[in-house]
């Protein structure tokens, strides 16, 4: 699909009317985001699908989502981090599909000593 074709059909779908300067430019910006994340593949002026199931995401690129989506010097309860990366990543639900991955990844995680944990909650050690 070509860019400028896929902003105005999420324009669409958000209820704009128009893709105009500023929505354009806000859509751009999480088109990006989206390319950084995996979510969609950039090739030329088109773009794809890149990640369509939790599972086309590695145990490294789910470990590198985790530190970006946790400050250092902050507590969370696992289950926030879970649904942060999950949303992060683009999923709107999190199935046990989205879930395990991520609880795996957060093992992998501790026992790296990229996170520390008490119980439920866990932090940034890096």
């Amino acid at each position: 699909m070509e860019r400028t074709e896929m902003l105005r059909e999420v324009a669409g779908l958000l209820g704009y009317q128009r893709l105009g300067s500023r929505i354009k430019e806000s859509l751009k910006g999480h088109m990006r985001a989206a390319i950084r994340r995996r979510v969609i593949e950039a090739d030329g002026d088109s773009v794809r699908t890149l990640t369509a199931t939790m599972n086309d995401y590695t145990r490294e690129e789910l470990r590198d989502t985790l530190i970006s989506v946790m400050r250092k010097g902050t507590t969370y309860e696992r289950e926030d981090v879970i649904y942060a990366v999950a949303h992060h990543l683009g999923f709107s639900r999190v199935t046990d599909a989205v879930r395990e991955p991520i609880k795996s990844a957060i093992n992998s995680a501790i026992r790296q000593g990229v996170l520390g944990y008490e119980g439920s909650m866990i932090w940034r050690e890096q």
